[in-house]
């Protein structure tokens, strides 16, 4: 999605409301139905939450012509930072099959999946492919 990170930006801004507070965003994996996760995204984003589909480009040859597509970097799967009110949102849409916290530790192994999205050259974690 075009605007998905500073969708993202403004939802961190949003979920550090204040001490005391119980609301807590967490990264959560989705599993969806396949080759639905960027419309999963784009549905997820109309209704206010922050999800998101890593990209790339890939140049693919059909009937001798080569054409880019663009394509999702992890297939099946998007990316969303939520309240768990959120993620049941989410979770009423029919293109989710399941969903899974992303551990801060597991930050540091999407770096590979980061680094394989155009729009996430340089950044090390999801944090930082937000403030870019």
């Amino acid at each position: 999605m075009q605007s998905s990170f500073s969708q993202l930006s403004r939802s961190i801004a949003r979920t550090g409301a204040g001490e005391g507070d119980d609301v807590v965003a967490r990264w959560y994996i989705l599993t969806v139905k396949h080759r639905h996760e960027r419309i999963l995204a784009r549905e997820l984003a109309a209704r206010g939450l922050s999800c998101f589909c890593p990209t790339t480009w890939r140049l693919v040859t059909y009937g001798g012509i080569e054409i880019r597509v663009e394509e999702p970097v992890s297939p099946d799967h998007a990316y969303l930072l939520a309240t768990e009110e959120d993620l049941l949102i989410a979770h009423s849409n029919e293109r989710v099959i399941a969903s899974r916290r992303l551990d801060t530790s597991e930050f540091s192994l999407t770096a590979d999946l980061l680094q394989a999205c155009d729009r996430c050259r340089g950044a090390e974690n999801l944090q930082e492919a937000i403030a870019m």
